[in-house]
C-alpha cells in the first residue's frame, strides 16, 4: 500500500483530502510542528523513517500568520518545495498543487490551456512567480506533477477571505452579500479533488508534468451571489463593491480530462452542499465578523 504524505494536512486542501484518501492509503498529515518543512534535515529523515512511496504538497507559507515580507514568503514557498523536490528521485510521486496565476494575472486569462504558461512571466507578486517557478522544475523532472487549480471551493475554508464560502456565511446569518467587483470565474469543488489526484498517483506514466485541474465553466461571480440568495430562500441584498469588471481568471481542464476523465460536480450542486454546511455549522460562525468581512 502506498504510504503518503500531505502537507498542509490542516488547510483547507489538505484537510480535505486526508480523510478521504486514507480509504485507499496510509496517509500521513502531520502539523507544521510536526514537521517543519523549512527544515531541509527534517523533511529528509521524516521521508526515511515513515517510508513515505509518494507526497502530495499543499503546504503554502501563510504570511498573514507570520509577516507580511513578500520575500520571506517567497523564500519560505521555494524551499518548503524543494525540500521534498530533492528526495522526488526515491519517490513514486510528487504532486503538489500550482495556481492559474503563473498565467500572469496581470491580463485576462480565457479558459486558458497548458501552454499558456510562459507566455508572459507572472512577475506581479512572488507567490505566483513562485508557482511559475515550481512548474518549471515540474517540467524538468521524472516524476513532479502540478495540478494547477484555479478556484476550488467548499468546507473548511476561510469564509472570511473566500468568496462562495463568505457567501454562504452571510447568508446563513441574513445578510447582504457583497461581490467586492465583477469577475468571471472558474469554481471547482474540493471534494472533485480527490479522483484525480488517485488517478495520477495510480498512472504508471502519465503523459504530462502540469495539469489545469478546473471545471472549464466559466461564471459571473455575480451569478453565484444570486444563485446563493436563491438557495437560501430569502430576499437578500447583493451589493457590488467596485465598478466595472475585473479580468477574466477561467482555465481549460481539456489536458486532463483527454488523458483521464474528469467528473465535475454542477456548481449548483455544490453550492447547495456548501450552503447546508454553513446551516448545519451557523453557531460556528460569528455573525458580527461575517458583518464585517468583504
Amino acid at each position: 500500500m502506498k504510504r503518503i504524505l500531505i502537507t498542509g494536512g490542516g488547510g483547507f486542501i489538505g484537510r480535505n483530502l486526508r480523510d478521504k484518501l486514507a480509504q485507499w492509503y496510509t496517509v500521513f498529515a502531520p502539523s507544521s510542528r510536526e514537521l517543519d518543512l523549512l527544515d531541509r534535515e527534517a523533511v529528509g529523515q521524516y521521508l526515511r523513517q515513515q517510508q513515505i512511496t509518494d507526497v502530495i504538497h499543499s503546504a503554502v507559507y501563510n504570511q498573514k500568520r507570520r509577516n507580511l515580507d513578500p520575500a520571506a514568503d517567497f523564500s519560505a514557498n521555494m524551499k518548503m518545495f524543494f525540500h521534498l523536490a530533492e528526495h522526488a528521485p526515491r519517490l513514486g510521486k510528487l504532486i503538489y498543487f500550482g495556481s492559474g496565476a503563473e498565467m500572469d494575472k496581470t491580463r485576462p486569462i480565457c479558459q486558458a490551456d497548458e501552454e499558456e504558461v510562459g507566455r508572459s512571466i507572472p512577475l506581479q507578486n512572488d507567490y505566483s512567480l513562485s508557482k511559475y517557478l515550481m512548474n518549471l522544475a515540474a517540467r524538468q523532472s521524472e516524476n513532479i506533477y502540478n495540478l494547477r487549480l484555479f478556484g476550488v471551493y467548499g468546507p473548511y475554508e476561510d469564509w472570511k477571505t473566500c468568496f462562495i464560502s463568505n457567501l454562504c456565511a452571510k447568508a446563513v446569518h441574513s445578510l447582504p452579500l457583497t461581490v467586492r467587483q465583477e469577475c468571471v470565474f472558474d469554481f471547482l469543488l474540493v471534494d472533485d479533488l480527490v479522483q484525480p489526484v488517485r488517478s495520477l498517483l495510480e498512472s504508471p506514466a502519465p503523459r504530462r508534468h502540469d495539469y489545469n485541474l478546473c471545471s472549464g465553466v466559466p461564471v459571473c461571480l455575480t451569478e453565484i451571489a444570486g444563485m446563493v440568495r436563491e438557495i437560501s430562500g430569502q430576499p437578500l441584498e447583493i451589493r457590488i463593491l467596485a465598478p466595472g469588471e475585473n479580468r477574466e481568471y477561467t482555465g481549460s481542464p481539456d489536458r486532463f480530462r483527454e488523458e483521464f476523465g474528469l467528473h465535475v460536480t454542477p456548481l449548483r450542486l455544490g453550492v447547495e452542499s456548501l450552503y447546508a454546511f454553513f446551516l448545519a455549522n451557523k453557531d460556528a460562525v460569528d455573525r458580527e465578523t461575517v458583518k464585517h468581512t468583504r
